[in-house]
């Protein structure tokens, strides 16, 4: 059965190809269009076969009869069906489809499916931990999304792009983000319920900068723009926070984030960040002994 798939795909292949290259009295469009319907009938052979290789090659032949037909939302959309295949064999090709397709879609006005697949890219980069070209294409998926009034998929973007940020050490553009995602989830019944987490995030990279002042003022601020936030519990750690920063009380540190964390858990990213004001504790106290 699969022996008879193949040579059936093989067929297909080999046909369209000649489709393409034959001459004909009556409109090339039509011979492309006939060509290309054999391309995705092969692919879609080569998919079930496992034949991965193959089945990237015929989208991608059936990319350029649509190229030959003027279609370029269709040339964008064969190349991404292309750039799924070669995802199973060949990564590097795969990107260079999806970055082809992203140009096509902006050339074209599509640019919420900029932004998608701009998101794919970053999500693709950020699990890879290239955080660099994760940076880069959600900062250009949420700018499309916003461009298109697409306020959820934008804020979604930026709520991926905060923390890694947070995790770089690069605080003042993750506090930004934070900040400003706040502001407009407060305008937004169903997201209301995650401004204090915003804010919760926003302190604490105010904290890893390393200025008290500063992230007591912010945290003052927020306290204003959000009045539900300081009966929330991450309210009374960051005030905790600000005791133990100013006393320099490592033992007190460690005992209010034990207690913080055995009612509400600490995300990864959330450790990370106490540690690293502990840390500045501990630098302060030392300083403050010499």
């Amino acid at each position: 059965m699969t022996s008879a798939q193949e040579e059936k795909a093989n067929d297909l292949f080999e046909k369209a190809q000649k489709k393409m290259k034959s001459f004909v009295f009556y409109s090339s469009e039509i011979k492309f269009d006939e060509a290309q319907t054999m391309f995705i009938k092969a692919a879609n052979l080569y998919k079930i076969l496992n034949n991965w290789e193959k089945a990237g090659e015929s989208f991608l032949m059936a990319s350029e009869c649509q190229k030959q037909m003027k279609d370029e939302y269709l040339v964008a959309s064969h190349l991404l069906d292309a750039a799924k295949c070669f995802r199973k064999t060949n990564i590097d090709k795969s990107i260079e489809l999806i970055e082809k397709a992203i140009t096509i879609y902006l050339q074209i006005g599509k640019l919420n499916l900029v932004g998608k697949y701009s998101q794919d890219l970053a999500e693709f980069y950020e699990k890879k931990k290239d955080f660099k070209k994760a940076i880069e294409y959600y900062r250009k998926a949420a700018d499309f999304y916003d461009t298109e009034n697409n306020k959820g998929d934008a804020q979604h973007c930026l709520a991926k792009l905060a923390p890694i940020y947070a995790d770089l050490e690069e605080y003042s553009q993750a506090t930004q983000i934070y900040e400003n995602l706040a502001m407009e989830y407060l305008d937004n019944p169903s997201l209301k319920y995650s401004v204090q987490e915003m804010f919760f995030m926003a302190c604490l990279c105010r904290f890893c900068e390393g200025d008290l002042e500063v992230a007591q003022s912010a945290y003052e601020r927020y306290l204003e723009q959000d009045v539900i936030f300081a009966s929330h519990k991450k309210a009374k750690l960051i005030e905790g926070l600000i005791k133990v920063f100013e006393e320099g009380d490592l033992e007190a540190f460690s005992t209010l984030i034990f207690n913080y964390d055995q009612e509400a858990k600490l995300t990864l990213l959330q450790t990370t960040l106490l540690l690293r004001i502990k840390k500045l504790i501990t630098t302060n106290q030392t300083k403050q002994l010499l």
